[in-house]
């Protein structure tokens, strides 16, 4: 009898143990999964495109070169497609960094991004008049139509310092595929621009969307769209549409 409650005792003393192993086993792994699954900081790696900021949602589906840091400046006898960067000079003016103290002018990537033309952007033509203060009018002939050119200003590498920042309009002329005035069916256009960009001037370094006003002989795409201008610093010619 003595020897089976000894047994008893031992079998009970395993079941105890056992348990209490069991117990701490239980207790590890429900802590394990509460850190990992709830309290343990998790890190994601972001991969960018190194996009940069612009001021409206305006896109082009025909850039022939996507990076503007080989662009150069172009002339009228080999003038850019839409879509291409060149170089155009742009008017710093005195809210910039130090550096440009002694520069009015400074030369940025620029590109055309899309021509609309026609009696669809009418209202939009009217829009853009209206927040610059200007009356609309119709076109002075029925050979005539209202377009809009949209272009972008890369200003990645500009110093901007702290200042109050900068515009982005950049000086625009339509002319013909000699330089000079655009000629049509036998008739010479001296053709005009305004500037249709926002007025809100940027503080930062990015890539910013432009747009300038103007008419074009309805049919005519031997035009050429020139920014900036040589007698300030670079100046780029684009082929028209």
């Amino acid at each position: 009898m003595e020897n089976k409650k000894k047994n008893n005792t031992a079998v009970i003393i395993i079941v105890v143990v056992l348990a209490i192993l069991l117990f701490f086993v239980l207790v590890g792994f429900g802590g394990y999964y509460v850190y990992n699954k709830v309290i343990k900081p998790t890190t994601t790696e972001i991969k960018g495109d190194n996009s940069t900021p612009t001021t409206n949602d305006s896109t082009s589906s025909k850039s022939n070169s996507t990076s503007s840091k080989d662009a150069t400046a172009s002339t009228k006898e080999s003038p850019l497609a839409i879509g291409d960067w060149g170089l155009a000079s742009k008017y710093a003016g005195k809210y910039l960094d130090e550096e440009y103290a002694d520069k009015t002018y400074i030369d940025v990537p620029v590109r055309v991004t899309k021509v609309s033309r026609g009696d669809k952007i009418i209202n939009e033509v009217k829009k853009s008049l209206e927040e610059h203060h200007y009356k609309y009018e119709e076109p002075k002939s029925s050979q005539l139509e209202w377009a809009i050119v949209e272009y972008e200003v890369d200003l990645s590498d500009v110093k901007f310092g702290g200042s109050l920042g900068t515009n982005i309009k950049i000086d625009s002329s339509v002319k013909g595929t000699d330089g000079g005035s655009v000629k049509y069916d036998g008739i010479t256009y001296i053709l005009s621009t305004v500037d249709a960009s926002s007025s809100d001037y940027v503080k930062e370094p990015g890539v910013y969307k432009g747009k300038f006003l103007t008419q074009l002989p309805k049919g005519c795409s031997d035009y050429l769209i020139k920014l900036g201008n040589s007698y300030n610093g670079a100046e780029s010619y684009f082929k028209g549409e």
